[in-house]
């Protein structure tokens, strides 16, 4: 059965969603069925995961559903895979995942792992985009000790890196484990062999890394920019000064 995600925004308004759609039959996540043999996931964090629906009727979803997208992002990514379900047990088998039977809560449960997987990839995207920015400015401050970006420039550069921040921080749960797993030994390790397969430990402590490294570079650039708004002040105040001065000679000698 073919399986295709999408990460189109930052959250999904999921009270919203449940008001005009509430024939899901689990809620967390959120599981609805189409069709036969058709489902749909919603996920909290901006990912709509389609189990066995045609790319027409994908497309349709994604318009209908595009009123609950909370911030939605200006590059949406997406996948594709390829689930088999056969009389094998349900799990991960030489780098397949095998389903003996597309459940509710296995299909839950491996739309989950994909979303995180997904949605971590966009995260590392906007990392690397955030650390690009602030290369050439680091090499200035290397080289000569200063920088020529306008104080506007560097501001923009802080504000985008801060909204990268945000956005992880408030997903900072993508390795919680779901509420299916408590109760249920079966669905516990499913869970635990598709977050192997996916890596997602892994990836989420370079993540982390790579924001902490995103942090500094942020603190650096808002001293630098209280450095210079305090150098420029004191500038001001000399000037003023010796206007004061000057004004004070004038009337004395005029």
């Amino acid at each position: 059965m073919k399986v295709s995600l999408y990460h189109l925004s930052q959250s999904i308004d999921l009270k919203g969603y449940l008001k005009k759609y509430p024939e899901v039959v689990l809620r967390e996540p959120l599981v609805m069925p189409l069709k036969t043999k058709q489902w749909l996931v919603v996920l909290k964090f901006g990912v709509l995961v389609f189990w066995g629906v045609p790319q027409e009727q994908q497309e349709e979803w994604i318009k209908k559903l595009s009123q609950f997208f909370r911030d939605r992002r200006s590059e949406s990514l997406s996948d594709n895979t390829q689930i088999i379900t056969s009389t094998q047990k349900t799990g991960v088998h030489k780098g397949e995942i095998h389903l003996k039977k597309t459940t509710p809560e296995s299909i839950a449960i491996m739309s989950l792992v994909m979303g995180r997987s997904l949605a971590m990839e966009h995260y590392e995207n906007d990392i690397e985009q955030a650390l690009m920015q602030f290369t050439p400015v680091m090499k200035g401050f290397e080289d000569t000790g200063n920088t020529k970006l306008r104080s506007k420039r560097l501001l923009k550069m802080v504000g985008k890196s801060m909204n990268v921040q945000h956005s992880i921080l408030s997903h900072i749960t993508l390795l919680d484990k779901p509420a299916l797993t408590w109760e249920d030994p079966e669905m516990d390790k499913f869970y635990e062999e598709l977050s192997v397969e996916y890596e997602l430990e892994d990836r989420y402590e370079t993540l982390s890394e790579k924001l902490k490294l995103l942090f500094q570079n942020v603190e650096f650039i808002q001293n630098y920019l209280d450095t210079r708004r305090g150098l420029m002040l004191e500038w001001i105040i000399i000037a003023l000064i010796l206007f004061e001065v000057i004004l004070f000679v004038y009337d004395l000698w005029g």
